[in-house]
């Protein structure tokens, strides 16, 4: 009886292995997704499922008309907090440039303002998403409301006082934004545990007009709070203390809601760093069918 001849191993190329693993994984994401935001999950699961060679997921669409999410009165209690917020923070970022150029005539310090407003967003945005997806959004939500809170008065304290310097006042913008970087991504994630599949869009397209209307009254608000005193820093600090009551609302509404998660697992959670390894791999390696098309746009979902 003669033994079996082993069947040589299969030679697969690095580029492939990589993707396929890479479409495993997200494929998984979007079913997850798919549960969690409803039909235009749906179809970003099918794409990935051509990728693989998957089966196909029969899509059912909602009947009936959206309702108005404003009626869901957790949403609303936060809607109008975080616009409120919203404004608070856009009259924060005039009065904070108008007193820059108040305290020094060097252009370098008013320059850097806007570095120092954006540049936490471009190196904390990953992190931002990754803890979103791993801990509790509420308690985040807390957490970063919190430390913007204390940023703020310590700024409004220190302009009363008038003993703020452009590097005090570069260095607490900079560290405002680090809150405000990791506070967006659980603050956008948490819109479809607060309204219903049917409300999400009208609730999104809400949300986007409550952003809008504070970046167009906000900066009117921020001028004409500081120009009401002769001094730009007496001016500027009552406009500090009004963002920071702000977001006094704002925890408050957080702190009195009950939130009950749409996704649980059993499985144990994913680590930071994998996280944000996952979501730049996929960003860099998931292939398109054209810019005005893309074929599995999970970098977002990820």
């Amino acid at each position: 009886m003669s033994a079996e001849t082993p069947s040589p191993p299969v030679r697969r190329d690095h580029r492939q292995t990589v993707k396929y693993i890479l479409t495993e994984s997200c494929q998984a994401v979007c079913l997850r997704d798919n549960v969690l935001h409803g039909p235009r999950m749906g179809k970003m699961s099918q794409q990935a499922n051509q990728m693989s060679g998957g089966p196909q997921p029969t899509q059912h669409s909602d009947e009936g008309e959206a309702s108005n999410p404003l009626e869901n009165t957790q949403f609303r209690r936060l809607w109008l907090a975080s616009t409120v917020s919203n404004i608070g923070g856009w009259m924060q970022d005039t009065a904070g440039i108008w007193l820059m150029t108040a305290i020094t005539t060097s252009p370098l310090p008013v320059a850097l303002m806007q570095t120092a407003a954006n540049l936490p967003v471009v190196f904390l945005g990953l992190l931002g998403g990754a803890t979103a997806d791993i801990f509790d959004r509420r308690r985040l939500l807390l957490i970063w409301q919190g430390w913007m809170l204390v940023v703020v008065a310590i700024l409004s304290i220190l302009s009363f006082a008038n003993v703020i310097s452009p590097w005090i006042l570069l260095a607490l913008t900079c560290l405002l934004n680090v809150g405000g970087a990791m506070n967006g991504a659980a603050w956008q994630s948490i819109v479809p545990e607060l309204v219903s599949r049917r409300e999400l869009p009208n609730a999104v397209s809400l949300n986007s007009a409550g952003f809008n209307l504070a970046r167009s009254v906000g900066p009117a608000l921020g001028g004409l709070c500081v120009a009401l005193f002769h001094r730009a820093n007496t001016g500027a600090a009552y406009t500090f203390l009004i963002n920071a009551i702000s977001f006094v609302g704002v925890i408050f509404v957080l702190y009195q809601w009950k939130r009950s998660p749409l996704f649980t697992s059993s499985l144990p959670a994913e680590r930071i760093s994998g996280s944000m390894r996952r979501a730049a791999l996929c960003s860099i390696f998931i292939p398109t069918q054209g810019a005005s098309n893309p074929s599995l746009p999970i970098h977002i979902l990820c």
